[in-house]
């Protein structure tokens, strides 16, 4: 849970961070050696902590407001 203004940029940063990684995994060809449904297990975690921090950052924004 974000308590301040200095967290709330740092979860911005790590958002920020978050989806690069997702772009590059979705943009990049899944190397050999990765099995298919690790690749998609990589990229659903990633959706995931993205909606998480999404959803810290709103609730911070909704009580701020």
């Amino acid at each position: 849970m974000i308590q301040n203004e200095r967290q709330l940029e740092i979860t911005r940063s790590r958002l920020e961070g978050f989806q690069n990684s997702l772009v590059h995994l979705k943009t990049s060809k899944r190397p050999q050696n990765i099995d298919p449904l690790l690749w998609q297990a990589e990229q659903d975690a990633l959706k995931s902590t993205l909606e998480e921090l999404e959803g810290e950052i709103k609730q911070y924004e909704q009580r701020k407001a």
